[in-house]
């Protein structure tokens, strides 16, 4: 896992992840999650999962965006660092340190359309649970069997994607993914015609030049 600092615009960051702290600037009673950086975007996004108290920015608490919108970031990990009068560079040391355990536990590897996570590998029985990310939507598929298909479609998909596991060990599965070679929008582009395509033979817009009849040979006396 390569971890960078930067200092650019969190928004405009291009990253796999984008991690950004959340501070308790609330009371006792009620508590009020905020961003401890990050620019208009960010305090955006953090606002309204505060609204829905989904962040709180209770230390530890973690909160996993995919795709937000207005962030070039793949997914943005709210991190909670707790009372933001007790927030100092040693508890920025100790997120960085949640945020990298978490992001390991849900580490996927991209396997052609889609990215698998393994949750759980049964070496005895012979099953595994998996975690997969389709078009930035996040499946599970429990009890998936040796050699049982696990098939779907995807939007852009002329054909389902199969998963197949042909091998099961502790913490390891073998296997393969078949998916279409071309999406619709690809084999749609291919099947246009260019513009300014040369017209295919026999379909000239000038008529060939008609036959002439040849006059018939005369008898001699």
């Amino acid at each position: 896992m390569k971890v960078q600092l930067s200092s650019a615009i969190p928004s405009q960051h291009e990253t796999e992840v984008l991690v950004v702290p959340v501070v308790d600037h609330g009371t006792k009673d009620k508590s009020e999650g905020r961003p401890a950086a990050g620019d208009d975007a960010v305090r955006n996004i953090a606002k309204e999962l505060a609204v829905a108290d989904e962040i709180t920015g209770k230390s530890y608490e973690t909160v996993l965006l995919h795709r937000p919108q207005g962030v070039n970031a793949k997914r943005v990990l709210f991190v909670g660092g707790g009372k933001a009068k007790n927030f100092t560079p040693y508890e920025i040391r100790r997120q960085a340190g949640a945020a990298v355990r978490f992001l390991k536990s849900k580490q996927f590897k991209r396997e052609g359309p889609l990215e698998i996570r393994l949750k759980k590998a049964n070496n005895k029985h012979q099953y595994a649970d998996l975690e997969l990310m389709v078009d930035d939507r996040n499946l599970s598929q429990k009890h998936v069997n040796l050699y049982q298909p696990v098939m779907f479609y995807t939007p852009d998909s002329p054909q389902a994607v199969e998963i197949v596991i042909n091998e099961v060990s502790k913490d390891h599965i073998h296997g393969y993914v078949s998916a279409p070679k071309y999406r619709k929008s690809e084999l749609a582009a291919m099947a246009a015609p260019a513009d300014g395509a040369a017209p295919a033979q026999g379909d000239s817009a000038e008529s060939p030049a008609p036959r002439k009849k040849l006059p018939l040979p005369q008898p001699q006396p």
